[in-house]
């Protein structure tokens, strides 16, 4: 567990008036500091690699080199930090590619800040966040019995670390190397998060999530 101290941070963006933003919103929180900031990827990796802080804020639409590349590097080059997207692109599409490519946290910079600031708290811990992915209730179907309003609340941090990567498409595999535990834990997960939310197939899965449009599909 992380030592009670502030989280610290690394924002890259390319747009200097969000990355001024986005630092005065961190910098009024208590439990957060900026020890880092860059537009671009040399400026990233630069800062990365001097302060390993405990979460980078990745805008994915940067210059010369994209952010999931930029991703990658940072891994190599500060594993244990945990890497936040914060891009305009709203499309799952983005947030599975984030994810596979070793993305904690995928969200959208129209949120509210409280949402985007409870999401880098989320990430810290090592818990999966994706904006697009909330609490769902489906109405009830044939194939699968009713869900209690309660029913997504009743979920374990990793059991929705499990769902939100299953709803954007990772194998058991990935998901057991995303989230650094067996692929055999991983179906304990998946078993126990089908169980509570009445579920039996990644489709009923899958429209459990879609129902409640907490998979939006729109274009980036």
């Amino acid at each position: 567990m992380r030592a009670l101290r502030p989280i610290h941070l690394v924002l890259v963006d390319d747009h200097p008036v969000f990355l001024v933003a986005l630092r005065d919103l961190v910098a009024a929180q208590s439990d957060m500091t900026v020890v880092g900031q860059a537009g671009d990827a040399d400026g990233a990796i630069a800062s990365i690699a001097q302060t390993k802080p405990d979460v980078a804020v990745l805008d994915l639409s940067l210059p010369v080199v994209s952010g999931l590349d930029l991703l990658a590097k940072i891994r190599e080059i500060s594993p244990e930090t945990k890497v936040f997207i914060l891009t305009g692109h709203r499309s799952e599409d983005y947030a599975g590619a984030a994810l596979r490519a070793g993305a904690t946290g995928f969200g959208t910079k129209s949120e509210q800040p409280d949402i985007i600031l409870q999401a880098i708290r989320t990430v810290s811990r090592g818990e999966v966040h994706v904006s697009s992915i909330k609490r769902a209730r489906p109405t009830p179907s044939p194939s699968a019995p009713p869900n209690t309003p309660d029913a997504f609340d009743r979920l374990t941090a990793r059991e929705r670390s499990v769902f939100t990567l299953a709803v954007c498409g990772l194998s058991n595999l990935e998901m057991a190397h995303r989230l650094s535990i067996s692929d055999k834990t991983v179906e304990t997960h998946r078993a126990s998060v089908n169980r509570k939310l009445g579920v039996h197939s990644p489709a009923e899965l899958t429209r459990y999530a879609a129902l409640s449009s907490s998979v939006r599909r729109a274009p980036p």
